[in-house]
């Protein structure tokens, strides 16, 4: 996934590389399990919900 920024206070907002900007969903990422904040960039995530047409993810490694 392309991590491209902070969405809020508790999520990083991203999408999957295949995605386009805009047009496809949008993954957010949950900051509370992070030991540092993420940079912009590609990360390996897993899917841990789906509500609202929102994907929820954790972050396992850099890309």
């Amino acid at each position: 996934a392309l991590v491209e920024n902070k969405e809020g206070e508790y999520f990083y907002k991203a999408r999957d590389l295949r995605w386009a900007p805009e047009v496809d969903g949008e993954i957010l990422i949950n900051d509370s399990a992070l030991t540092t904040p993420l940079q912009p960039g590609h990360y390996t995530i897993v899917p841990s919900a789906f509500k609202d047409n929102i994907l929820l993810a954790k972050v396992l490694s850099p890309f």
